[in-house]
């Protein structure tokens, strides 16, 4: 059986039985999230005319094609299962490598100089490396590996700067491309935001973040730019990455990458690469299977990071009101005078005590309350969200990395690409389950600093309808490394 593929995906030459084409697909899907009432609204639309069995088919029955990153699948039950030879017919372009990069070989760490090797090996593939180990030395250093032209993406304009510098520090002779915050500087290595990538390639994306502003800037962006230009430089890409694939959706995921149709290599980064929708199988299409795991415990063990030590702490506070999930955060968590003032303590408590404290909420008015309620202590303390405007917020972080400030709240945008190594406490005010910022999050505290001997997260315990499973699903993702220690008011569970 003959398989062609080129840089986006492959396709089965050979017509095959029906059966075979389903079992092939049946590898190649997965249920939609509320898979229900999706499978409702298509028949309604369709007027009945058309089911929707609740599986997004990333094997096309009739066309025989699959997205790159699934040719591992398709060949494994071609070979394994249905007793077919797999003859692969290689139609990628692999563009001639012209440039010799110049970068530091010195810092890699060995367990990231072997997700290097494993990385130009692979050719593709998913890198799970736990947060403050270092995804983009990596990435970087990966790059002046394969002497490609590279662009790495990213979803916010912090990480997009943060990103910057630390190519700028590997290929200290290499000026580094940026796309983004309305610059558009095509380099050989080139640093951009995923929205305006969007914008310039005209294809959908969803805002990564609930308050991030920077899709609004990146469509002012792309009424200045020729999109041929932009199509021009694409087609010369060798190397695409993109940073946290686990934050933007799967089809975001899948659009941006296939804009850049020559790149052979294709790497996606995260310290939790799965999704809490399901539809981690759609990102391994557009990057490959995971090709390196490395854990938090296994840096913890080995000295890179610092053991953190996770409290729960139980609300005492009971109410029952709310006809929905919007209603009863809004009343329980948000808006809660008894909780927020639980909350402003706990933080207080680690401040006063000299612990460089970061607290976390999901909402903007929930940041504000507490705000006020610490200020009321005397305590002078800064907000910080999408709203607050780019100088404001690298300010607060620059100034706790500094330490001029030991107490700072802050919204979403603290979830992913916040690098304070001096940061030793974090109270999660707000509620939530995701699978990825349980672990995101917690990441933030872990980064080794001088003088730094321990961390501390704290989370609560509440008993309204709906939020009193969040928590235990997020000691159910801790328990997952085995060095993370957890405390239930004191007495410790894990």
């Amino acid at each position: 059986m003959v398989i062609e593929v080129d840089n986006l995906g492959g396709k089965i030459v050979d017509k095959l039985p029906r059966e075979h084409l389903l079992a092939i697909q049946s590898v190649c899907q997965f249920k939609v999230e509320n898979s229900e009432f999706k499978a409702m609204q298509y028949s309604r639309k369709s007027r009945g005319r058309f089911q929707f069995d609740g599986y997004k088919k990333l094997f096309n029955i009739q066309t025989r094609r699959f997205p790159i990153g699934l040719l591992h699948r398709v060949v494994n039950i071609c070979e394994n299962q249905l007793g077919y030879k797999c003859d692969i017919k290689d139609n990628r372009i692999h563009l001639p490598n012209v440039y010799d990069y110049k970068y530091d070989a010195s810092m890699p760490r060995d367990y990231q100089q072997q997700a290097i090797i494993t990385s130009v090996a692979s050719g593709n593939g998913i890198l799970k490396i736990a947060t403050g180990g270092g995804k983009t030395v990596v990435a970087g250093c990966t790059i002046g590996a394969l002497k490609k032209k590279s662009i790495f993406i990213v979803h916010t304009r912090d990480l997009l700067y943060q990103a910057i510098g630390s190519f700028s520090r590997i290929f200290p002779e290499e000026k580094i491309g940026q796309i983004g915050d309305g610059v558009i500087d095509y380099q050989n290595i080139t640093v951009a935001t995923m929205q305006t990538l969007a914008i310039l390639g005209d294809v959908e994306v969803g805002k990564s973040s609930d308050e991030d502003d920077t899709q609004d800037e990146a469509k002012i962006e792309a009424t200045k730019l020729k999109r041929e230009e932009f199509a021009r430089y694409c087609a010369t890409v060798q190397c695409v990455m993109m940073d946290e694939v686990q934050i933007v959706s799967s089809q975001t995921a899948q659009n941006v990458r296939f804009l850049f149709k020559s790149a052979d290599y294709a790497f996606g980064y995260s310290a939790s690469p799965w999704r809490d929708d399901g539809s981690d199988l759609a990102i391994e299409g557009a990057f490959g299977c995971r090709i390196v795991d490395i854990t938090a415990s296994e840096l913890i063990r080995r000295g890179y990071l610092v053991r953190p030590t996770i409290e729960i702490h139980n609300t005492t506070y009971r109410f029952a009101g709310g006809k929905n999930y919007a209603e009863i955060y809004k009343n329980y968590i948000v808006e809660n005078l008894q909780r927020n003032m639980q909350v402003a303590n706990d933080a207080v408590k680690e401040y006063n005590a000299g612990m460089n404290t970061l607290i976390l909420v999901t909402q903007i008015k929930h940041g504000e309350l507490l705000a006020q309620i610490i200020q009321s202590m005397g305590i002078d303390v800064s907000f910080i969200s999408g709203k607050s405007g780019m100088k404001k917020r690298s300010q607060a972080i620059q100034d706790m990395r500094d330490g001029k400030i030991s107490l700072l709240i802050a919204s979403t945008i603290a979830d992913v690409g916040l690098d304070i190594p001096r940061l030793q406490c974090i109270v999660e005010a707000g509620a939530g389950k995701s699978s990825v910022t349980a672990l995101q999050r917690l990441g933030r505290i872990m980064r080794t600093f001088e003088g730094k001997t321990s961390c501390k997260f704290i989370s609560y315990r509440d008993t309204a309808t709906y939020i009193d499973q969040h928590i235990l699903h997020k000691i159910n993702i801790w328990r997952t490394e085995e060095e993370f220690e957890i405390y239930e008011d004191q007495r410790r569970i894990y």
